[in-house]
């Protein structure tokens, strides 16, 4: 997690770096962070494996199921 923390502090002042997506591998979990008009970070957590992150700034979604395609997780 700490390598996460720096390399997403280090990201930030590139203007064009607004949105940033921390895939976890051991759950179904993305966390979508999205930079504000004003500056600010905000963050959304989806689990959902059926869920889809539409990702704005590049015209696109995702559905967490084809991120988790043929992965398998140990419960």
């Amino acid at each position: 997690m700490q390598d996460h923390n720096e390399k997403f502090t280090a990201y930030k002042p590139i203007d064009s770096f607004v949105e940033y997506l921390l895939i976890a591998q051991d759950a179904p979990q993305v966390t979508h962070y999205v930079r504000q008009l004003d500056g600010r970070w905000e963050s959304e957590v989806v689990t959902d494996i059926s869920a889809e992150i539409v990702l704005s700034s590049v015209g696109c979604k995702l559905s967490l199921a084809e991120i988790y395609e043929d992965v398998t997780f140990t419960v």
